[in-house]
């Protein structure tokens, strides 16, 4: 159980850190035919993805606060199920293990909303 939502964790870690990059042109364009236009604002912010001299207003943040939305629902669906299963010291390696891995897929991702490494001219 643990493994198959760390799969799922990790997958949806990795789209927050492309997202943060900003999702090709191209890739915006399939998405917006497949939602039949109804996203399309949304889906080509994500083209723009978090960098330092884009627009407050132009970045993805509704999706990627979705994507954490949506994490956290499932975050606490695994802790319910550990919380009532019998393995619980076992799982213990696989989640230090998970979190480490969550750790490594966000680390070359661009900073959402932060400005203050930057230095000031």
């Amino acid at each position: 159980m643990i493994n198959i939502f760390g799969i799922i964790f990790s997958f949806l870690w990795g789209v927050i850190t492309w997202l943060s990059f900003g999702i090709p042109l191209q890739i915006c364009q399939i998405l917006d035919r497949i939602t039949f236009g109804h996203f399309t604002e949304t889906i080509y912010e994500m083209r723009n993805g978090f960098h330092y001299d884009t627009n407050n207003n132009d970045m993805p943040t509704g999706i990627v606060l979705s994507l954490f939305g949506i994490i956290f629902i499932l975050f606490f669906i695994l802790i319910q199920k550990i919380e009532n299963s019998s393995t619980y010291q076992k799982s213990l390696p696989n989640i230090l293990f998970f979190a480490v891995l969550f750790r490594i897929i966000l680390l070359p991702g661009i900073l959402i909303h932060e400005n203050d490494i930057y230095p000031v001219s």
